[in-house]
């Protein structure tokens, strides 16, 4: 194993998903209990999570730096893009205000993305924040999240100062190919080899296969049976249940709900529920309240968010062996379904009333979810006025084996495996960067 007197400097989420990721495999404490590390952290502590004599440090980036750091991704990301939607991207907008978005359109349809680039980066390096202090006498950098933050890039920046090298651990599947690197690291460690080989390829980093903290839970908790996870839920044994699962992004999600328990009623299907779950981050806001009484007979609110916490992965592993079938927008969730063999219906239609996402383009020419299209699993439909049609043939591949297995070959491509625990694949990966790392500076 590694060498526990072995500085790192270590820096993670302490909110949100990529947070909870790493708290189900107990990231902070086995680090640390292998390491020296320093922890780094923006804006706040996590709650939970770390020993109580941790060296901790909290970063708080300017909030004008910061403004001008997301117009350089955005035009970054805008030229990134393409790449992969042949010049039909939209122009930025997500998470700017309107006079920026302005701006850059502006910049983009007179031709000036490419200085302007260069003027921001200029400006971005000259006033950098040093945090050769918070570095100083690590191994290495680790980083959790993505390429989209500006933290990171200052990390990187310092690092490189010291000599110190960086490995990205992008937490979220997309993370590793769909965000451009302003700042690159020397290494890049993905969920699977699937990703690797398109983080390669589209950053031009080093990139190896690690996994995700996600499916690590099942190695200890095993699979409960759809009956016993009906139990647990309190849902009904002698009925069938299909989730659809809200998004993030915009989407139409009530008028897909009306569209889907419309179809059970018209064709009978007495037997068979809708699970809602929204996206626990959904632009919208969706929850529990957001049902109108209109879809209380054949809806039921996933009773995974009520009966266990946010941060909780009891939550997909109950719910997801207690459906039958999956319905959603092209996200990640459709991976989790593929781990359960649980046929899926992955949809793509925008929302009139925000035009900031283009679902249809992004799930057809985004890398990451090219592999949707190579087998059988999952369905797929872009257009809303096909969906019933496509629900239809959802419900009766419910129980097909074959479709099963396509989705669990799918789902082998994309996530890493072994009997080695998460945190342990990981660390063998730094102490052998770190062998090379001696080996090459004694040349």
């Amino acid at each position: 194993m590694t060498d526990s007197k072995t500085k790192l400097a270590v820096y993670a989420p302490s909110v949100k998903l990529g947070y909870r990721d790493l708290l189900s495999v107990n990231a902070f404490h086995e680090i640390a209990a292998r390491h020296d590390v320093v922890w780094l952290f923006l804006g706040q502590i996590p709650s939970v999570g770390l020993d109580q004599h941790s060296s901790v440090r909290v970063l708080k980036p300017n909030r004008f730096r910061y403004r001008l750091w997301l117009g350089l991704h955005s035009l970054v990301r805008y030229a990134f893009d393409d790449r992969i939607f042949d010049g039909r991207q939209k122009k930025p907008a997500i998470g700017l205000r309107r006079l920026d978005q302005l701006v850059l359109a502006s910049i983009i349809r007179l031709r000036l993305s490419w200085l302007a680039r260069q003027v921001l980066k200029v400006i971005l390096d000259a006033t950098a924040p040093d945090l050769s202090a918070e570095l100083r006498g690590s191994r290495a950098l680790l980083c959790f999240g993505s390429a989209k933050d500006i933290v990171f890039d200052d990390l990187v920046k310092s690092a490189r100062k010291l000599s110190i090298p960086v490995i990205m651990v992008p937490l979220n599947w997309d993370n590793a190919t769909s965000k451009p690197y302003i700042e690159r690291p020397g290494l890049i460690l993905t969920w699977g080899t699937q990703t690797s080989e398109l983080s390669e390829s589209l950053h031009g980093v080093r990139s190896l296969p690690l996994g995700s903290p996600r499916f690590e839970f099942y190695k200890s908790f095993g699979v409960p049976s759809q009956r016993a996870a009906k139990e647990k839920l309190g849902l009904r044994c002698d009925l069938r249940y299909v989730m659809f699962a809200g998004a993030g992004f915009p989407f139409v999600e009530f008028e897909t709900l009306r569209i889907l328990t419309d179809a059970l009623e018209k064709h009978g299907l007495s037997d068979v529920r809708i699970v809602y779950r929204p996206h626990p981050y959904s632009w919208k806001g969706f929850s529990k309240s957001s049902l109108g009484p209109e879809l209380a007979e054949r809806v039921v609110f996933d009773p995974s968010l009520e009966l266990f916490g946010k941060d909780d992965m009891e939550q997909y592993a109950y719910v997801l062996p207690a459906i039958s079938a999956l319905v959603t927008p092209f996200s990640t969730i459709a991976v989790e379904a593929a781990f359960h063999r649980v046929p899926a219906l992955c949809i793509a239609f925008d929302d009139p009333s925000h035009t900031v996402f283009d679902w249809k383009l992004h799930s057809q020419h985004q890398p990451h979810l090219k592999i949707f299209f190579e087998e059988i699993w999952p369905l797929k439909c872009f257009q809303i006025d096909e969906l019933e049609s496509s629900f239809m043939d959802l419900i009766g591949l419910v129980g097909d084996r074959d479709m099963g297995e396509s989705a669990f070959r799918i789902f082998q491509r994309i996530v890493h495996t072994d009997q080695k625990p998460y945190v342990d694949r990981l660390l063998d990966i730094v102490h052998s960067e770190l062998k090379l790392e001696n080996a090459s500076s004694r040349l």
